[in-house]
C-alpha cells in the first residue's frame, strides 16, 4: 500500500505514465476497494500505458494503451513523466539495457520501483 500511496502522490492529471510488467491478477484479487483504487491510474493521468513481456497484457483494458515487448519501442525519447516498475526489477537479465530504455523514454520526471520479496 505505501509503494503505490506514493506513486499516487506524484501523479497529475496531464502526466503520461508507463508501467512495466507487474502482477496482473494482484489488482482483480484485491477485496479492499481503497487499495485497487490505489492500483488504478486510468483518469488520474492523461494517458496510461502498460508493457510487458507477456503477449497478456495486449487485453488489459485498464490501461489506455498496452504494449508488447516488441511494439515498446513505439514511445519516443522523453515522451514519459512516471515510470513504474512493480514486481519487474528482479527479472531484469539486461540491467544496463533495461536503463538506458527507461532514460530513454522518461522526460526529467520519476522513476518508481518495487521488487518482490523472495523468500
Amino acid at each position: 500500500m505505501q509503494f503505490y500511496t506514493r506513486v499516487n502522490a506524484i501523479l497529475k492529471p496531464g502526466s503520461r505514465c508507463w508501467i512495466l510488467g507487474g502482477p496482473r491478477i494482484v489488482y482483480y484479487l484485491e477485496k479492499s476497494e481503497f487499495k485497487r483504487e490505489l492500483r488504478q491510474f486510468r483518469g488520474k493521468v492523461s494517458e496510461y500505458i502498460g508493457a510487458d513481456v507477456d503477449t497478456a497484457v495486449l487485453g488489459n483494458r485498464r490501461r489506455t494503451e498496452c504494449l508488447d515487448n516488441e511494439r515498446r519501442a513505439s514511445i519516443g525519447d522523453g515522451e514519459v513523466d512516471v515510470v513504474i516498475c512493480d514486481w519487474v526489477l528482479e527479472h531484469i537479465v539486461d540491467v544496463g539495457s533495461f536503463k538506458n530504455e527507461v532514460h530513454r523514454v522518461l522526460k526529467q520526471g520519476a522513476f518508481c520501483a518495487r521488487v518482490r520479496r523472495i523468500r
